[in-house]
């Protein structure tokens, strides 16, 4: 835990407010402004990790923006 933020890999039942890679990477769709990668975000997830993961999940990315 860093500034009480929970990142949660994988899903637990014992804390719903927890930031999961799923709900991450939703914000970080829609944050990046690209319509096809939102479309993607909100078609099929599974397809954004396939497509997408490398550009949502940058080395640049940092903490605070994910947050």
């Amino acid at each position: 835990m860093v500034s009480n933020i929970v990142y949660q890999y994988p899903l637990s039942a014992d804390n719903h407010d927890a930031i999961t890679i799923e709900k991450a990477a939703i914000a970080l769709a829609c944050f990046s402004g690209n319509t096809e990668i939102i479309l993607a975000a909100k078609k099929d997830i599974n397809q954004l990790y396939k497509t997408n993961y490398s550009t949502l999940f940058s080395h640049d990315l940092s903490g605070i923006t994910l947050y």
